[in-house]
């Protein structure tokens, strides 16, 4: 869990555990009200629930030639602005959910079982 700073050429893998608290387990989950920038380049994410959670109103996001797996969705984006370059995004039920939230992608490849992309309440995608 983070509200600023970088993760570079990182693996961060969320192993799966017999608990009830399960299907909330996060690989990144990005919660600031600061306005400082966190960044995620070069890297794999394997989340259980979810792969990133970006829920972070004044603190810009990037993802850069970054794979993101998780169970239930792999990119989640509830608040503020998110910007996604190169990326990979696999996931089971929602791959790519977006909530009260602007997310500008490009060059990504989205891969699921049942939905893509779900935008919810206000959510924006480019």
């Amino acid at each position: 869990k983070t509200g600023s700073g970088s993760i570079t050429d990182s693996v961060l893998s969320v192993p799966e555990l017999k608990e009830k608290n399960d299907l909330e387990r996060c690989g990144i989950s990005i919660v600031s009200a600061s306005e400082d920038a966190v960044t995620i380049t070069n890297s794999e994410v394997i989340g259980f629930s979810h792969g990133v959670l970006v829920a972070s109103p004044s603190s810009p996001v990037s993802l850069t030639g970054t794979t993101v797996e998780a169970l239930k969705c792999a990119l989640d984006f509830q608040l503020g602005r998110t910007t996604v370059d190169s990326c990979t995004f696999v996931a089971q039920t929602r791959t790519v959910k977006g909530s009260a939230a602007f997310c500008e992608m490009s060059n990504c490849k989205i891969m699921g079982d049942n939905v893509g992309i779900a935008l919810e309440n206000e959510a924006q995608m480019n």
